[in-house]
């Protein structure tokens, strides 16, 4: 038998000492508390939904960035940059409601992203945000899958 999560159900606050927490997530056993699977899938369907829709605004804004004149692009480049970082704000906040641990891989193509329009070259940015994409599909299809399972969708 392996074990690949532990789910605490309990009325009161569970605290798992952190070393603990530490070496269990290190084998890659998610701990989830007082969170049951049904309501992760719900809030990761519904997180991955909206995340997925800033990530094709900020595409299409990175892939316009480069047509615009000097002080412009440094400006549209400045608030494009605010904008996915507080994108990433919402992938580290469902990753952590959620405990998927597939939110940190978009969390990983955002921050490639969020380097390249930094450095100047918002249509780099374009390659991680599709891939940042793919992996927000990727979890909406498993959520709804699970909760179609569920007769919940």
């Amino acid at each position: 038998m392996v074990i690949d999560k532990i789910f605490i159900k309990s009325e009161k606050p569970c605290n798992i000492p952190s070393h603990l927490a530490l070496r269990l997530k290190k084998k890659g056993i998610r701990i989830m508390e007082g969170r049951s699977e049904t309501a992760s899938a719900i809030i990761a369907f519904s997180q991955s939904e909206k995340i997925k829709a800033g990530l094709i605004w900020l595409s299409n804004a990175s892939s316009m960035i480069d047509q615009l004149p000097g002080p412009e692009r440094q400006g549209a480049a400045r608030f494009l940059g605010n904008m996915m970082g507080m994108l990433h704000r919402e992938v580290m906040m469902a990753g952590s409601v959620t405990g998927h641990p597939e939110w940190e891989k978009v969390s990983s193509h955002l921050e490639r992203a969020m380097v390249m329009i930094d450095s100047g070259a918002a249509e780099g940015s374009l390659e991680h945000l599709t891939q940042a994409l793919s992996q927000v599909t990727n979890i909406a299809q498993s959520s709804m899958g699970y909760l179609k399972e569920k007769n919940l969708l």
